[in-house]
């Protein structure tokens, strides 16, 4: 008979162990008392966390919509007993970007107003980057509204929007890729056309 010489790549399996390994179970965790820190209480839902001042807040260009279509919406908000929040609810005397920024997070309802000379205003662009921010993370509710342009104007950045963007390139360098970024997500929402809207 034969000897059986095993092939090259064949490995003896390591011979069995005497005794299963020892178990040790983790300590127990410390309260955080121990350490001389109270515990923090449970995280609030975000219902009880963000407080709604305003029902609805409305981002426009003002040179373009203020006498047309922001002030009848306006009004038809106010009407059904909407609390809208528009710059001229503004106190003066107070830090007016603040005040804004605070009413945009307070909204419950953000609505856009795309306008033909729209992304001309650093104003328009910065608020409607806070109005996505809002989005994302206190689930806001955000209607555009493209006023007189289509949106792929706003989508792509033609027409009047690149012209306003040039500019932009100059001398706001630092802030124009969120900008579009900001205009892209936006026109991606689904919103109204209102073309046809004096």
């Amino acid at each position: 008979m034969m000897p059986f010489f095993p092939p090259p790549f064949y490995r003896a399996p390591p011979p069995p162990l005497l005794s299963p390994p020892l178990y040790r179970a983790p300590p127990p965790l410390l309260p955080p008392c121990f350490f001389g820190v109270s515990p923090s209480p449970p995280l609030p839902s975000l219902h009880n966390v963000h407080r709604f001042q305003y029902n609805v807040f409305i981002n426009f260009r003002g040179e373009d919509t203020r006498q047309n279509i922001t002030s009848h919406l306006y009004e038809a908000l106010c009407n059904e007993g909407l609390l809208t929040f528009i710059d001229k609810k503004l106190e003066r005397g107070h830090e007016i970007w603040v005040d804004i920024l605070k009413a945009i997070e307070g909204s419950w309802i953000s609505i856009i107003i795309f306008s033909e000379g729209y992304a001309s205003s650093v104003w328009c662009l910065e608020e409607l980057v806070k109005i996505l921010e809002c989005k994302k993370y206190y689930n806001q509710i955000v209607i555009p509204i493209f006023y007189h342009v289509d949106p792929s104007q706003v989508r792509h950045q033609t027409g009047t929007f690149a012209n306003a963007f040039a500019y932009h390139e100059v001398h706001s360098s630092s802030r124009v890729h969120q900008w579009r970024e900001a205009l892209r997500e936006a026109a991606d929402i689904s919103g109204f056309e209102s073309k046809s809207i004096p």
